[in-house]
């Protein structure tokens, strides 16, 4: 089962830093992933170059742009 999270959901599941595994909704409003604790590397945020789970935040995040485009 895939999760889903808002767009404006500020953790690094929508941020454009985290390199995990994701995909946007079809309506372009919502991240798809495959859980919580789906795993990738910040590229850039204030966690670079470290493996952050989707639901870790920092004080760096902006929206992955696939998601500002969508809108």
């Amino acid at each position: 089962m895939t999760d889903t999270k808002s767009a404006s959901w500020k953790n690094c599941v929508t941020c454009e830093c985290w390199t995990g595994s994701r995909n946007i909704s079809e309506s372009g409003d919502r991240v798809e992933y495959s859980g919580d604790q789906e795993e990738g590397v910040c590229m850039g945020g204030g966690w670079n170059r470290t493996q952050k789970t989707a639901m870790s935040s920092c004080g760096q995040w902006r929206k992955w742009s696939l998601l500002s485009s969508q809108r």
